[in-house]
C-alpha cells in the first residue's frame, strides 16, 4: 500500500474521503467530552433530576456533565466520574468551588 511523506496510507479515492471525515470527527472531538452513550447513562442513572438542584431536566442532551475528578486531576470519561447538572448550575462559581473542595475568592 502506497503511503504519503508522513507514513499515512494512501486510501483509493472513495476510501480516502470516507476516512477523511472519520478522522475529522475524531479529531475535532474534544477529549475530556464525555460520549452521548455515557450521558445518555448518566441521565438514566439520575433519573434525570440535576444533582444541585434537584429540578428535572427535560432531556438527556438539555443537561450538562461535570466531571467530579477533573482530567487534569486524572479523572477520566467513565460513568462513574460524570454527574448530571443544569447549564445554570453547572456554571455557578459556588456550585463548582464546592464540587471541587476549592474556597471562594472574596
Amino acid at each position: 500500500m502506497k503511503c504519503d511523506r508522513n507514513g499515512i496510507p494512501i486510501l483509493p479515492d472513495s476510501d480516502q474521503h470516507h476516512q477523511r471525515s472519520k478522522d475529522r470527527y475524531r479529531y475535532n472531538r474534544k477529549p475530556y467530552e464525555f460520549t452521548d452513550g455515557t450521558k445518555k447513562k448518566a441521565f438514566a442513572k439520575y433519573g434525570g433530576l440535576c444533582q444541585w438542584c434537584g429540578r428535572s431536566i427535560s432531556r438527556w442532551d438539555k443537561g450538562e456533565y461535570h466531571h467530579l475528578t477533573l482530567i487534569s486531576h486524572g479523572g477520566g470519561r467513565a460513568l462513574g466520574n460524570c454527574l448530571l447538572l443544569h447549564p445554570r448550575c453547572h456554571r455557578d462559581k459556588e456550585v463548582y468551588a464546592f464540587l471541587h473542595g476549592w474556597g471562594l475568592e472574596p
